[in-house]
């Protein structure tokens, strides 16, 4: 019975993670200690998210992708910076424009505190 339980929880947890919006992670790191942060952002790892944001840059990386730098804030409400750091194919990349919506999804890879909350994703569709 109690490793029914704690499968439930496990997989309650998941999927609750896994709706988890960019703004929450925000809410949750910012202002937070070392550890605070690391025992809040840690779970996330490995999580699918779902979100839509602006494209700030489009920079080439290595082989054929490009690093798109992608801003959770509207960029009409004034000067912001990326929060959100995806790779792409560069025929898909190439095609993007600043400011520009973007849906996408894939798998929190890291969540840096350095500058406010930034999501590294990869598996990204």
């Amino acid at each position: 019975m109690k490793k029914i339980m704690m499968a439930a929880m496990c997989m309650l947890v998941a999927g609750l993670v896994q709706a988890i919006e960019f703004n929450e992670i925000r809410k949750n790191t910012d202002g937070a200690t070392t550890a605070q942060f690391e025992a809040y952002a840690n779970p996330l790892l490995g999580s699918r998210v779902y979100w839509k944001g602006w494209v700030r840059d489009v920079e080439t990386a290595s082989g054929d992708q490009c690093k798109v730098e992608i801003d959770m804030d509207n960029p009409a409400n004034g000067y912001t910076s990326y929060d959100v750091v995806i790779y792409l194919p560069a025929y898909k990349a190439m095609k993007l424009k600043p400011k520009e919506p973007i849906s996408f999804n894939g798998k929190i890879e890291k969540i840096s505190k350095l500058f406010g909350a930034t999501v590294y994703l990869s598996d990204v569709q």
